[in-house]
């Protein structure tokens, strides 16, 4: 993929570059099928992601558990997909992985909530990490944040992270309930 990538794409003109596009794409879906790339790749990639297993997502290009979400941007360690922002790769995430379609995303957010942690509309509640692949969590995309036990506050309707138990309302709400006594 790196190769493609660096030196067939530098050599594309005007006319191809659908062509490439296209191609690129049919070979990064087909790079899982390549049994012993694969293999061998995942295991030389396999000591590296231990530590970010709670921030590894199973890849929308080729659908292995190679992306290991960072704030600033993302690739695939497998076959080299690359986003360059947090909403490129939450809708690739939502549409490859999740198979909602591209008009529902677009059109109702694709679910995607209000981080409680950097108030940016970037959290799926249903994405799955290679800790845990099959259990879905709260994930942030922008913050690359995994969430358990997010409720919604009955006051402002956002996702927030209880404090203690049985809470209702967000701290925000609460604070704003105080002063208004």
């Amino acid at each position: 993929m790196r190769f493609i990538d660096t030196h067939l794409w530098r050599g594309i003109d005007a006319d191809h570059v659908d062509a490439y596009f296209e191609d690129r794409e049919t070979i990064r879906a087909s790079v899982p099928r390549i049994r012993g790339y694969a293999t061998a790749r995942m295991a030389q990639l396999a000591p590296a992601p231990e530590p970010f297993k709670s921030t590894t997502l199973r890849c929308p290009a080729c659908g292995m558990w190679a992306v290991v979400a960072e704030v600033d941007e993302s690739h695939c360690r497998l076959c080299f997909t690359h986003w360059e922002y947090d909403m490129a790769l939450l809708v690739d995430y939502a549409v490859g992985v999740l198979g909602l379609s591209v008009k529902d995303f677009l059109d109702h957010d694709g679910g995607a909530q209000v981080c409680p942690e950097c108030q940016r509309h970037s959290l799926l509640t249903e994405a799955y990490l290679a800790e845990a692949p099959d259990k879905p969590r709260s994930f942030c995309f922008h913050c690359a944040r995994p969430f358990d036990g997010l409720v919604t506050c009955t006051r402002c309707t956002l996702l927030f992270q209880p404090e203690g138990n049985g809470d209702l309302v967000c701290s925000d709400c609460w604070t704003t309930a105080l002063a208004s006594d």
